[in-house]
């Protein structure tokens, strides 16, 4: 049997990219927990749970999919994991059934959460710190570049891959090279963390400023929001990942508050939460 809560009808769990690191470690807490589980993935879902293939993000019968599987499965709770079909679900929420909760933002939040230029923009006009940054429209050359936001600078894609790289000086910086979806973002080089919204943090100013960030953007459910101290010290926002992380096992309490039934008293206390990860001891360029 799986879990209930106060008697209600029994929690089943869809999780989506079951395959990808942040589903498997969804799997493996629900698991733990003994609430039954759909495992869903484009590839090979996982073996811990009741495992289904889909079609992958790309197309456009995945949602009518998820969909069917959510009703003949019973499923009562789903959790999307990748990156690349929030927005879809965000957005069509309305497609499954109301008695399912679907654990996401609302697509406005998504959509900006998932730039890295939208994200900058809003931070910025909600007033909550985050590296000086623009594109290559806003400037002529490499110089003006680093003349306007100081250096080192990182070169990143504003989707939030791995492609990355951090350039100390204009003479290093070939600027024809550069795409349009590129991000211009001052290099900050202090300890990084990755708060979780949910948990108190153990050092003033970066929980504050997680949650601000995460209201800034509107978005609603689970965040992770990538935080890092800059050469004074003062904590600045990086990313908002609107959704389920690998580490998000480190904060438990995110199956709780995200079940559609009352939130278990033990959570009530700790409602807001934020887990910080150890300082690195050589911070990367500017990307979780």
């Amino acid at each position: 049997m799986g879990r209930t809560y106060d008697g209600a009808v029994e929690v089943k769990v869809m999780v989506t990219g079951a395959a990808a690191p942040a589903g498997a470690t969804l799997l493996t807490q629900l698991r733990d927990r003994r609430i039954p589980v759909v495992a869903v993935d484009a590839d090979h879902p996982s073996s811990t749970a009741t495992g289904h293939r889909v079609p992958p993000v790309s197309d456009p019968h995945r949602l009518i999919a998820l969909r069917q599987l959510g009703l003949r499965e019973n499923v009562t709770v789903l959790i999307p994991t990748l990156r690349e079909e929030l927005p879809q679900i965000a957005a069509a929420k309305s497609a499954f059934d109301p008695a399912v909760h679907v654990v996401v933002a609302g697509a406005g939040p998504v959509v900006i959460a998932q730039d890295l230029l939208y994200t900058a923009w809003q931070l910025q006009a909600r007033g909550v710190p985050t590296p000086a940054f623009g594109t290559t429209a806003d400037f002529p050359d490499a110089a003006a570049a680093f003349g306007a936001l100081g250096g080192p600078l990182v070169i990143k894609s504003r989707t939030g891959g791995g492609r990355s790289r951090v350039v100390q000086g204009p003479d290093q910086l070939d600027w024809a090279s550069l795409r349009n979806d590129d991000l211009i973002q001052r290099h900050v080089p202090g300890a990084e963390y990755l708060p979780v919204v949910y948990r108190p943090a153990p050092r003033s100013g970066v929980r504050s400023l997680a949650i601000a960030a995460v209201r800034a953007l509107g978005v609603t459910g689970p965040a992770t929001v990538q935080v890092r101290r800059d050469a004074d010290g003062h904590p600045q926002v990086l990313k908002v990942l609107a959704r389920f992380v690998a580490s998000s096992h480190l904060v438990p309490e995110l199956l709780d508050v995200c079940s559609p039934r009352p939130v278990p008293t033990r959570c009530r206390r700790r409602r807001v939460r934020c887990e910080l990860g150890s300082p690195s001891r050589t911070p990367g360029p500017n990307s979780a």
